[in-house]
């Protein structure tokens, strides 16, 4: 691709993005107002419905923070009531965070709300061009894996 092709591309996607992230929020979760729940507390409760449990040290790494942001973030979870701490068997070191019953509710609440949203579009758009963007964001994954595997 020219370089006047591929900039003019990514001034398309930066034109994009934000307009789509703005209505997909506008849009969306009631869940966010209702239980006054953050971006980062979603994500992490999407990673913890996902794998049952993780530890800190996960937690932070899937996150992309340090583990002490990722402590902060938790900590106002268990205030909430979002999530719990537990102990790993022999080794009391070992501390592992779980979803409770209200954190996953809350999750699995929003997103069937964020499902239901992404139907409503794209049962708009016809099956070929769905079948092309899943494609795309396909290759957009695998490139990005490769890049922060190699």
């Amino acid at each position: 691709m020219a370089k006047r092709e591929i900039d003019t591309f990514c001034q398309k996607m930066d034109e994009l993005i934000p307009r789509l992230r703005k209505k997909f929020l506008k849009r969306g979760p009631v869940v966010l107002a209702h239980d006054k729940i953050t971006v980062p507390q979603i994500f992490i409760l999407e990673l913890l419905v996902q794998r049952e449990s993780c530890n800190m040290g996960n937690l932070a790494e899937d996150l992309s923070i340090s583990t002490s942001a990722a402590t902060g973030l938790v900590n106002r979870m268990l205030k909430a009531g979002l999530v719990e701490r537990m102990r790993e068997g022999k080794d009391r070191r070992i501390v592992k965070v779980k979803a409770t019953k209200k954190g996953d509710t809350i999750i699995k609440r929003l997103i069937d709300q964020r499902r239901r949203a992404v139907m409503e579009i794209f049962s708009k758009i016809n099956r070929q061009d769905r079948e092309k963007y899943i494609d795309i964001l396909e290759k957009i994954c695998r490139i990005l894996e490769e890049k922060s595997n190699g």
